[in-house]
């Protein structure tokens, strides 16, 4: 009786509980997906708060001293935050880079 046993129990396990744990391993990607997804987007945006804060610190900063270095500084953190802007916006369209 156990010879006939066998052989269902292993298609029973093939059958059943691969494709139960094959769909458990798809779920579990699909969340470190979203999490991935969504640390990304996180990152993103604080980058681009800090990019426009530089900016608008040096910006004073230049506006205050006049000197053409500081002046230099700010507009070079300028390029970087409208780089920075221009690649989100690729990004945030649906294309996976700038």
């Amino acid at each position: 009786m156990n010879q006939q046993i066998l052989p269902f129990l292993k298609d029973v396990i093939i059958l059943g509980v691969v494709p139960l744990m094959l769909g458990w391993f798809k779920y579990q990607q699909f969340k470190n997906t979203k999490k991935i997804n969504d640390t990304h987007t996180l990152v993103n945006s604080a980058m681009g708060t800090q990019l426009l804060l530089t900016w608008t610190a040096l910006k004073r900063y230049a506006d205050l001293s006049e000197d053409p270095q500081d002046i230099s500084l700010a507009n070079e953190a300028k390029k970087a935050y409208d780089s920075h802007v221009a690649k989100q916006l690729i990004v945030d369209s649906g294309n996976k880079s700038p």
